[in-house]
Protein backbone atom coordinates (compact mmCIF):
# COMPACT_ATOMS: atom_id res chain seq x y z
CA UNK A 1 0.00 0.00 0.00
CA UNK A 2 3.09 2.05 0.59
CA UNK A 3 4.56 1.79 -2.81
CA UNK A 4 1.55 3.09 -4.43
CA UNK A 5 1.15 6.22 -2.39
CA UNK A 6 5.09 6.54 -3.37
CA UNK A 7 4.12 6.71 -6.39
CA UNK A 8 1.42 8.58 -6.79
CA UNK A 9 3.21 11.28 -4.63
CA UNK A 10 6.47 10.73 -7.19
CA UNK A 11 3.73 11.52 -10.13
CA UNK A 12 2.37 14.87 -9.07
CA UNK A 13 6.59 16.04 -7.91
CA UNK A 14 7.41 15.13 -11.29
CA UNK A 15 4.29 17.15 -12.62
CA UNK A 16 4.79 20.09 -10.53
CA UNK A 17 8.61 20.01 -11.35
CA UNK A 18 7.57 19.71 -15.15
CA UNK A 19 4.82 22.40 -15.00
CA UNK A 20 1.84 22.46 -17.23
CA UNK A 21 3.02 23.48 -20.66
CA UNK A 22 3.74 20.89 -23.02
CA UNK A 23 6.61 22.25 -25.46
CA UNK A 24 6.46 25.46 -23.81
CA UNK A 25 2.13 25.74 -24.41
CA UNK A 26 -0.28 25.21 -22.64
CA UNK A 27 -3.07 22.59 -23.85
CA UNK A 28 -6.49 24.33 -24.34
CA UNK A 29 -9.77 23.04 -25.51
CA UNK A 30 -11.34 26.71 -26.50
CA UNK A 31 -10.67 28.72 -23.32
CA UNK A 32 -10.42 25.87 -21.09
CA UNK A 33 -6.55 24.73 -20.07
CA UNK A 34 -6.74 20.95 -19.60
CA UNK A 35 -3.08 20.50 -19.05
CA UNK A 36 -3.15 22.61 -16.06
CA UNK A 37 -3.74 21.07 -12.11
CA UNK A 38 -4.99 22.55 -9.05
CA UNK A 39 -4.97 21.29 -5.45
CA UNK A 40 -7.97 19.72 -4.65
CA UNK A 41 -8.24 20.99 -1.29
CA UNK A 42 -7.41 24.53 -1.37
CA UNK A 43 -8.47 25.06 -5.43
CA UNK A 44 -4.98 26.95 -5.71
CA UNK A 45 -2.67 26.48 -8.74
CA UNK A 46 0.03 23.13 -8.66
CA UNK A 47 1.87 22.88 -11.86
CA UNK A 48 1.31 26.93 -13.47
CA UNK A 49 0.61 30.22 -12.97
CA UNK A 50 -2.47 32.02 -13.31
CA UNK A 51 -1.51 34.72 -14.94
CA UNK A 52 -0.08 32.61 -17.73
CA UNK A 53 -3.54 31.15 -18.69
CA UNK A 54 -5.27 33.17 -22.15
CA UNK A 55 -8.24 35.20 -20.93
CA UNK A 56 -11.77 34.64 -22.74
CA UNK A 57 -12.20 37.13 -25.21
CA UNK A 58 -16.04 37.55 -24.12
CA UNK A 59 -16.38 37.39 -20.37
CA UNK A 60 -19.24 35.11 -18.72
CA UNK A 61 -22.43 37.63 -17.61
CA UNK A 62 -24.21 34.75 -16.78
CA UNK A 63 -24.48 35.11 -13.42
CA UNK A 64 -26.02 38.00 -13.92
CA UNK A 65 -29.19 36.95 -15.91
CA UNK A 66 -32.03 34.96 -14.86
CA UNK A 67 -32.50 31.72 -15.27
CA UNK A 68 -36.05 31.25 -17.59
CA UNK A 69 -38.72 31.05 -15.06
CA UNK A 70 -42.34 29.56 -15.37
CA UNK A 71 -43.97 31.88 -13.43
CA UNK A 72 -42.74 34.61 -14.71
CA UNK A 73 -43.50 33.82 -18.36
CA UNK A 74 -46.91 32.35 -17.43
CA UNK A 75 -47.78 35.94 -15.33
CA UNK A 76 -46.66 37.81 -18.37
CA UNK A 77 -49.30 35.75 -20.67
CA UNK A 78 -51.98 36.61 -18.24
CA UNK A 79 -50.90 40.10 -18.83
CA UNK A 80 -51.23 39.63 -22.12
CA UNK A 81 -54.34 38.28 -22.33
CA UNK A 82 -55.17 41.98 -20.41
CA UNK A 83 -56.05 39.25 -17.23
CA UNK A 84 -57.64 41.67 -14.26
CA UNK A 85 -59.84 39.36 -12.78
CA UNK A 86 -57.66 36.13 -11.51
CA UNK A 87 -60.52 34.61 -9.78
CA UNK A 88 -60.28 31.56 -12.04
CA UNK A 89 -56.55 30.91 -12.01
CA UNK A 90 -56.31 31.45 -8.01
CA UNK A 91 -56.85 27.83 -7.11
CA UNK A 92 -53.83 26.47 -9.51
CA UNK A 93 -51.32 29.58 -8.24
CA UNK A 94 -52.11 28.69 -4.50
CA UNK A 95 -51.37 25.51 -5.34
CA UNK A 96 -48.46 26.33 -6.74
CA UNK A 97 -46.90 28.93 -4.21
CA UNK A 98 -48.18 26.45 -0.97
CA UNK A 99 -46.51 23.27 -2.01
CA UNK A 100 -46.38 21.21 -0.70
CA UNK A 101 -48.89 22.46 2.48
CA UNK A 102 -51.92 23.23 -0.50
CA UNK A 103 -53.93 19.31 0.59
CA UNK A 104 -53.66 20.67 4.28
CA UNK A 105 -55.24 23.79 3.64
CA UNK A 106 -57.77 22.20 1.46
CA UNK A 107 -58.76 19.86 3.98
CA UNK A 108 -60.27 23.43 6.27
CA UNK A 109 -62.66 25.11 3.99
CA UNK A 110 -62.20 28.60 5.98
CA UNK A 111 -58.47 28.87 5.28
CA UNK A 112 -58.46 27.90 2.32
CA UNK A 113 -61.16 31.02 1.78
CA UNK A 114 -58.70 33.26 3.06
CA UNK A 115 -55.81 31.95 1.52
CA UNK A 116 -57.50 31.82 -1.90
CA UNK A 117 -58.65 35.19 -1.70
CA UNK A 118 -54.50 36.01 -1.04
CA UNK A 119 -53.26 34.36 -3.97
CA UNK A 120 -55.83 36.00 -6.16
CA UNK A 121 -54.80 39.32 -4.63
CA UNK A 122 -51.10 38.88 -5.09
CA UNK A 123 -51.71 37.03 -8.39
CA UNK A 124 -53.28 40.06 -9.28
CA UNK A 125 -51.05 42.50 -8.48
CA UNK A 126 -48.17 40.77 -10.02
CA UNK A 127 -49.85 40.16 -13.64
CA UNK A 128 -50.61 44.61 -12.89
CA UNK A 129 -46.36 44.58 -12.76
CA UNK A 130 -45.22 41.96 -15.17
CA UNK A 131 -42.35 43.10 -17.31
CA UNK A 132 -40.36 39.64 -18.14
CA UNK A 133 -39.41 40.60 -21.19
CA UNK A 134 -36.14 40.36 -21.22
CA UNK A 135 -32.77 38.31 -21.03
CA UNK A 136 -33.04 34.96 -19.84
CA UNK A 137 -30.28 32.01 -19.25
CA UNK A 138 -31.37 28.33 -20.13
CA UNK A 139 -28.68 25.38 -20.27
CA UNK A 140 -29.41 22.23 -21.56
CA UNK A 141 -27.45 18.55 -22.24
CA UNK A 142 -26.12 17.87 -25.59
CA UNK A 143 -24.18 15.77 -27.36
CA UNK A 144 -20.84 16.76 -30.07
CA UNK A 145 -21.40 14.97 -33.64
CA UNK A 146 -18.81 14.07 -35.62
CA UNK A 147 -15.94 16.93 -35.92
CA UNK A 148 -16.14 19.45 -39.26
CA UNK A 149 -11.88 18.97 -40.19
CA UNK A 150 -12.89 21.58 -43.18
CA UNK A 151 -14.45 24.12 -41.28
CA UNK A 152 -12.98 22.98 -37.88
CA UNK A 153 -15.60 22.41 -35.60
CA UNK A 154 -18.27 20.08 -33.72
CA UNK A 155 -21.15 20.68 -35.21
CA UNK A 156 -24.38 20.47 -32.39
CA UNK A 157 -27.76 19.73 -32.43
CA UNK A 158 -29.49 23.17 -31.38
CA UNK A 159 -32.82 23.04 -30.25
CA UNK A 160 -35.47 25.55 -32.18
CA UNK A 161 -37.38 26.18 -28.33
CA UNK A 162 -36.85 25.67 -24.69
CA UNK A 163 -39.66 24.89 -22.65
CA UNK A 164 -39.77 26.15 -18.77
CA UNK A 165 -42.21 24.11 -16.27
CA UNK A 166 -43.39 24.41 -13.16
CA UNK A 167 -41.31 23.01 -9.86
CA UNK A 168 -44.48 21.93 -8.40
CA UNK A 169 -47.79 20.37 -9.75
CA UNK A 170 -50.12 23.10 -10.56
CA UNK A 171 -53.32 21.64 -11.61
CA UNK A 172 -56.29 22.89 -13.58
CA UNK A 173 -55.71 26.68 -15.10
CA UNK A 174 -52.63 27.75 -15.31
CA UNK A 175 -50.54 25.58 -18.39
CA UNK A 176 -48.27 23.11 -17.45
CA UNK A 177 -45.33 24.34 -19.93
CA UNK A 178 -43.84 27.60 -21.05
CA UNK A 179 -42.75 27.24 -24.96
CA UNK A 180 -39.84 29.83 -26.05
CA UNK A 181 -39.27 29.67 -29.64
CA UNK A 182 -35.79 30.79 -30.98
CA UNK A 183 -36.00 32.81 -33.87
CA UNK A 184 -32.41 32.14 -35.01
CA UNK A 185 -32.12 28.86 -34.63
CA UNK A 186 -30.83 27.99 -37.73
CA UNK A 187 -27.77 29.99 -37.29
CA UNK A 188 -26.39 28.86 -34.06
CA UNK A 189 -23.18 27.97 -33.81
CA UNK A 190 -20.98 24.34 -33.68
CA UNK A 191 -17.63 24.24 -31.27
CA UNK A 192 -15.20 25.76 -32.74
CA UNK A 193 -11.87 24.17 -31.83
CA UNK A 194 -8.61 23.15 -34.03
CA UNK A 195 -7.83 19.73 -35.11
CA UNK A 196 -5.40 19.65 -32.09
CA UNK A 197 -7.42 20.85 -29.84
CA UNK A 198 -10.33 18.48 -30.73
CA UNK A 199 -8.52 15.40 -30.69
CA UNK A 200 -7.02 16.26 -27.27
CA UNK A 201 -10.59 16.49 -26.07
CA UNK A 202 -11.71 13.56 -27.05
CA UNK A 203 -9.04 11.74 -26.37
CA UNK A 204 -8.77 13.20 -22.77
CA UNK A 205 -12.89 12.25 -22.61
CA UNK A 206 -12.12 8.63 -23.24
CA UNK A 207 -14.17 9.89 -26.48
CA UNK A 208 -17.23 11.30 -24.60
CA UNK A 209 -19.17 13.35 -26.36
CA UNK A 210 -21.95 15.00 -24.09
CA UNK A 211 -21.73 18.05 -22.74
CA UNK A 212 -23.81 20.97 -21.82
CA UNK A 213 -24.79 23.98 -23.68
CA UNK A 214 -25.75 27.26 -22.32
CA UNK A 215 -28.33 29.82 -24.10
CA UNK A 216 -28.79 33.13 -23.23
CA UNK A 217 -31.58 34.62 -24.57
CA UNK A 218 -33.77 37.38 -25.32
CA UNK A 219 -37.22 37.04 -25.21
CA UNK A 220 -39.33 39.59 -26.70
CA UNK A 221 -42.71 38.91 -28.09
CA UNK A 222 -45.45 36.89 -26.88
CA UNK A 223 -46.88 35.02 -30.29
CA UNK A 224 -49.94 32.46 -28.89
CA UNK A 225 -51.05 30.35 -26.04
CA UNK A 226 -48.19 30.08 -23.62
CA UNK A 227 -45.94 30.55 -26.39
CA UNK A 228 -43.26 33.21 -26.42
CA UNK A 229 -40.60 34.47 -29.32
CA UNK A 230 -36.52 34.46 -28.11
CA UNK A 231 -33.17 35.71 -30.17
CA UNK A 232 -29.98 33.58 -28.67
CA UNK A 233 -27.43 36.17 -28.20
CA UNK A 234 -24.76 34.14 -26.83
CA UNK A 235 -23.47 30.11 -26.92
CA UNK A 236 -21.52 28.74 -24.06
CA UNK A 237 -20.19 25.52 -24.38
CA UNK A 238 -19.33 23.71 -21.25
CA UNK A 239 -17.41 20.43 -21.10
CA UNK A 240 -18.61 19.09 -18.22
CA UNK A 241 -20.47 15.55 -19.46
CA UNK A 242 -24.28 15.63 -17.66
CA UNK A 243 -25.21 13.63 -15.05
CA UNK A 244 -27.46 13.11 -11.72
CA UNK A 245 -24.14 14.89 -9.54
CA UNK A 246 -24.13 17.63 -11.69
CA UNK A 247 -27.91 18.35 -13.36
CA UNK A 248 -29.23 20.26 -10.28
CA UNK A 249 -26.38 23.05 -10.56
CA UNK A 250 -25.87 22.84 -14.11
CA UNK A 251 -26.68 27.08 -14.25
CA UNK A 252 -23.59 27.49 -11.77
CA UNK A 253 -21.62 25.26 -14.36
CA UNK A 254 -18.51 27.64 -15.31
CA UNK A 255 -18.39 28.07 -19.70
CA UNK A 256 -15.22 26.52 -21.31
CA UNK A 257 -16.04 28.49 -24.61
CA UNK A 258 -18.08 31.22 -25.14
CA UNK A 259 -19.89 32.45 -28.62
CA UNK A 260 -22.03 35.39 -29.32
CA UNK A 261 -24.53 35.03 -31.93
CA UNK A 262 -24.30 38.32 -34.40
Amino acid sequence: MKSIFVRIYLIFFLIAIEGCTVNGKHIYVGDECLSCINNPITGKAVNYKQDDLKKSDHPDNSKRINVLSWEKMVIEELKEKQVSDASIYADAYLRFISYPNYQRIRTNEFSYKRDLKKAQKELENKIRSSNAYGMYQVTLPSRLKEYDFISSFFPVDHPASVSGTPAVPVGVGLPNKVVVVFDNSDSLPGWIMSEQEADHFLSSRNNNRNIYVRYIINIHKYIGPSMFSATVKEVHFISISPNLGVSRRKENLPPTKIIKVE
